[in-house]
């Protein structure tokens, strides 16, 4: 049932689901890294961030990538927490 839901779903349906139900504004995100304070600078940095692809993709692709890759997060420092390993199955 639910595949042959999201096989009818249109461009127009998907987005209409996220404007209902996404909010930037509430949003929370757990990453994984090696390095997690490498990666909090690299988010706070708010520098350009490309997308890399292992083969050719169309050039429409790449300049949505190349505006989506400049847009600016604005996170605070205030707002990424960096878990210790140790710490995040502990409670």
């Amino acid at each position: 049932m639910m595949r042959e839901a999201l096989a009818r779903m249109t461009v127009e349906d998907v987005n209409g689901a996220i404007r209902r139900h996404l909010s930037a504004k509430n949003l929370s995100v757990v990453m994984v890294a090696g390095n997690a304070e490498a990666l909090k600078q690299t988010l706070l940095a708010d520098a350009f961030s490309p997308v890399r692809y292992d083969g050719n993709k169309p050039p429409e692709l790449l300049e949505e990538d190349r505006r989506i890759g400049a847009l600016k997060l604005g996170i605070s420092p205030q707002a990424i927490r960096v878990t210790p390993v140790e710490q995040v199955f502990a409670r």
